[in-house]
């Protein structure tokens, strides 16, 4: 045990400061050294009967190993005495704020070199433990003196403070910012912001994303851990399914699903100048859910994917990322010359300004793993070999599309015609896509125009042939995509039988590109930064605009946040036939329109604060969106692409996309995830404190915050309310009516509070919902456990009826079996019996028969013995003596022996039958 008496008295030097939090045995508090003013952090036992061997083995390690790097600095143990209270005892340790955080811990080498090799470290420590029991160092931790007064609750993990922005006490800009940057220094990169979720890019991999990580965030409560994207996910399933039986999910569409993000990335994603792996178009993905809740397909919906990278990247960006994986691919499998990709000389439209292209390509691992990957993921998908080799095909014939080069010739009557002089790059697409080449520079150096039904061939100029050929570049790239997706979504389509429409069970994640400004931005960067645009309003009308439009409805007390309204500047865009998408449309019908007409007309006709022409700029004009201002250039580089046949501009096809999409995320509860980037310089751990706030404002993280904390995000009618959390106060059994006293009634019964009633809804904080549904989990819980009793009871009684009957049955059958099986035995013993009796007389009967006479002969020798020797005599006559012959002496000899006579069983019985007719004379 240990000696109290022995240490010293920790008030001559240490102050206690301030509490820090509970611990296992007691409270821990911050404490200052009076000597050097030096910080620590002490452990209080109080009372001291709590201790027991564990404190000893404990303050032994401590005593033992104080500057090992793995244990905290022990600055040793006090007594403080106390007649009343019994004494306290103090372990004074290093104060434990200024250790790392969780997350960095995490990628420490003694954590990172155990990924992967759970089961093998399970096994050894396992073998370890085996052995130390086996030599008898051996010991039972006694968890029930541990504190026993204390509770489970007690010792859970709860929320802290900082997770949410709304549990601030102070709320301004300077907080929020301070808040998050403090964070981020710990890489905390997610905080709430109530139910919307605030993510800060770290620039780095952190292993946070593992399966046994998302895990600890499936069907708890979000306080139970840090804020991440697992809960964000969770929040959803959850939604969509209040409570799901244990379901043995399809295994294989799991996986499919899981590649299909890789596999569309490496297609649509590119790096950029801020981001190496931007998001070049937007990605709808639906999951497919049954009743029960498990996942069963899964459909992929792709806008606005940006083509003209595919021809043209600005300085510091590449092209998509599929063409450098599938040129290192090829490289390394030897295989270029069979998709005509030359070794040395990089194609035009992945070359840069620096021409070290092909050298990356070659030594960088990264490509080459990336094209196995993709590999992969097509084969789990479900492509097969021929249809994976078509696609590297066409991506080959883009590349040497691209090398097709012109040359202007003149004629006597065409001045501007072009030709291909080198025909190598051409030959190559033209064979890769199984076309003639002829063909091909016939498509591309002339173009069709059709006039009062006649038909008129004309040449293109060679810069009318060089957009031709981008032109059908960027479509066949397009078309490619648009095909992998609609594949992807055959592949992963759930069956109609299992999973109908009707079901409305889905999750739907939208991935789409954010606001961008470049130096220049095109025509892709206006549609990406209106799309932007769109989802802010989406963003402002669900959590601002349509809440506080219900509390004025509902009748509930609840003050308005002012937000900024983006409305007006969606109208300058969409709105028809005067805004600004149906200008372009209208200025790319003429057949003289040029740059300088199309922005003359803007000026003309966009009468709003957020448009703009910069001075002594010509071509150029600005749009003030909400993120901030945008000078947008070029804006005519290729307006007249077409979809269709009905020449539907790029223009009118963004517009349908962006509808189609906003149609898709209105039907369901939307959750909110906002991404912001701490830095341009993609540092790790850099917080740019300006860049932030920037972010911050033009996404409204302020006016959330205030919302969040103020209103009431879920809004829920009584009907709804009472069929979906009636198991919390009534039986199962019995459907309530849907009256605003049953709502109160459930309320009251899950103890929640701050909740307000409308006129016909419920309203709730965002937070209750989540309370609710774990409430509802619990109760359907204890439901189906006490059905499965019920039922195990049930099928126990029912099986010990059928056990019962089973055995009367097998009875009667018993007994009738054995009584068939016992007269077919009688019958079998009877006619063997039959049988053997034939089988006897028909062979022993030369035995039997004399043995017959015989008989008769001594009856009738006992009745008439003169007479049965009458008949003798009168059967065997007696010869006359000196003169037998043979058959005189036969009957001679038969006479003294009359059995010897007999020779057969026909001669016995007619001799008998002879007897008996002379007998029958004689008389």
């Amino acid at each position: 045990m240990i000696g109290l008496e022995a240490f010293a008295d920790p008030s001559e030097e240490w102050d206690i400061v301030e509490t820090i939090g509970k611990g296992t045995y007691g409270k821990v508090y911050k404490v200052n050294n009076r000597k050097d003013g030096s910080q620590a952090a002490v452990k209080v036992l109080d009372p001291i009967n709590d201790v027991d061997e564990e404190i000893e083995a404990e303050y032994n390690i401590l005593q033992s190993l104080p500057n090992h790097p793995n244990v905290v600095k022990f600055y040793g143990m006090f007594y403080k005495a106390d007649g009343l209270a019994g004494g306290q005892l103090w372990l004074v340790l290093e104060d434990f704020e200024k250790r790392p955080s969780v997350t960095h811990l995490l990628e420490h080498p003694f954590i990172k070199q155990a990924h992967s090799k759970v089961m093998t470290l399970q096994a050894q420590l396992a073998q370890h433990i085996r052995e130390q029991q086996e030599s008898g160092c051996t010991g039972r931790a006694k968890h029930e003196q541990i504190n026993s007064r204390k509770t489970l609750k007690e010792h859970l993990v709860e929320s802290c403070p900082d997770d949410d922005l709304v549990n601030l006490e102070v709320l301004d800009e300077e907080s929020i910012i301070a808040h998050l940057q403090k964070r981020y220094a710990d890489i905390q990169i997610y905080t709430y912001v109530g139910d919307i979720l605030i993510a800060l890019n770290p620039f780095q991999n952190l292993n946070i994303y593992s399966p046994q990580f998302s895990t600890l965030y499936h069907g708890v409560r979000r306080s139970s851990n840090p804020p991440h994207i697992f809960a964000t996910a969770d929040a959803a399933y959850q939604g969509m399914v209040t409570f799901s039986k244990d379901q043995a999910n399809n295994r294989t569409l799991r996986e499919k699903i899981l590649q299909v993000n890789p596999l569309v990335e490496a297609f649509g994603n590119a790096c950029t100048a801020i981001n190496d792996n931007s998001s070049r178009f937007g990605k709808y993905l639906e999951m497919k859910f049954s009743p029960t809740g498990a996942v069963m397909g899964a459909k992929i919906s792709e806008y606005l994917l940006e083509k003209s990278r595919v021809i043209k990247q600005a300085p510091a960006e590449k092209n998509f990322h599929i063409f450098y994986y599938i040129y290192a691919g090829l490289y390394h499998q030897n295989q270029l010359p069979e998709f005509r990709l030359p070794e040395k000389i990089p194609p035009r439209y992945i070359d840069n300004e620096n021409g070290n292209v092909m050298q990356d390509i070659i030594t960088n691992k990264v490509y080459k793993d990336q094209f196995k990957a993709i590999q992969h993921c097509f084969r789990i998908i479900g492509f097969t070999e021929e249809e994976v080799n078509s696609v590297y095909r066409i991506l080959a014939a883009i590349l040497n599309t691209g090398n097709i080069e012109f040359a202007s010739i003149t004629s006597q009557h065409q001045a501007d015609k072009s030709e291909v002089p080198n025909a190598e790059a051409l030959h190559n697409a033209a064979d890769l896509l199984s076309i003639g080449a002829e063909e091909l520079q016939e498509a591309l150096t002339s173009h069709c125009v059709v006039t009062r039904g006649e038909t008129i061939i004309r040449t293109n100029t060679v810069a009318k042939a060089a957009d031709v050929r981008d032109a059908m570049s960027k479509a066949l790239y397009g078309r490619l995509f648009s095909w992998i997706v609609n594949r992807i979504n055959s592949l992963l389509q759930p069956d109609k039988n299992i999973c109908t429409p009707e079901s409305g069970m889905n999750v739907g994640i939208l991935d789409i590109f954010g606001f961008e400004n470049f130096q220049k931005n095109s025509f892709e960067q206006l549609c990406i930064n209106i799309a932007n645009e769109q989802i802010q309003f989406y963003f402002n009308q669900h959590i601002f605009a349509l809440e506080q439009v219900e509390y004025q409805n509902e009748e509930i007390d609840a003050s308005l946040v002012e937000y900024e309204d983006n409305r007006p500047i969606l109208d300058m865009f969409l709105q028809k036939p005067m805004g600004l998408l149906s200008l372009l449309d209208e200025e790319s019908r003429f057949p003289q329109a040029t740059d300088q007409t199309l922005v003359d007309k803007f000026e003309d006709n966009l009468r709003y604060k957020y448009f703009w022409r910069p001075k002594r700029v010509e071509l150029c004009f600005g749009i003030q969106h909400y993120a901030g201002k945008v000078d947008t250039m070029e804006i005519m580089h290729h307006p007249e692409e077409t979809t269709n046949m009905r020449r539907q501009t790029v223009a009118s096809y963004f517009r349908y996309s962006l509808m189609d999409l906003l149609s898709k995320m209105v039907v369901g509860t939307p959750h909110f995830v906002r991404c912001i980037k701490p830095n341009d310089d993609r540092q790790a751990l850099k917080f740019s404190r300006e860049r932030v706030l920037i972010q911050l404002r033009y996404t409204g993280i302020l006016e959330t915050v205030n919302i969040r904390r103020q209103g009431y995000s879920h809004r829920i009618l009584f009907e709804e309310f009472v069929r979906r959390y009636y198991y919390l106060a009534f039986r199962a059994h019995q459907m309530p009516a849907t009256t605003k006293e049953n709502c109160i009634a459930i309320l009251e019964k899950a103890r929640l509070d701050k909740w307000v009633l409308g006129k016909t809804k419920v309203f709730l904080k965002y937070y209750h919902i989540e309370q609710l549904n774990l409430l509802l989990r619990e109760v359907i819980a204890r439901v189906v456990v006490m059905q499965a009793y019920t039922k195990g009871w049930l099928g126990a009684r029912r099986y010990r009826k059928d056990r019962e009957k089973r055995t009367r049955c097998a009875i009667i059958i018993q007994s009738a079996w054995r009584g068939h099986v016992a007269r077919l035995s009688h019958r079998q013993i009877k006619r063997q019996r039959e049988e053997a009796a034939i089988c006897i007389q028909a062979g022993n009967l030369v035995l039997f028969l004399p043995i017959l006479a015989l008989e008769w002969w001594r009856l009738a020798r006992f009745i008439a013995h003169l007479e049965v020797f009458q008949v003798l005599d009168h059967l065997v006559p007696i010869a006359p003596p000196g003169g037998a012959d043979d058959s005189s002496s036969q009957v001679l000899e038969t006479r003294q022996h009359p059995l010897a006579a007999i020779s057969s069983p026909n001669q016995a019985v007619e001799d008998s039958m002879s007897h008996g007719a002379t007998e029958e004379t004689g008389k």
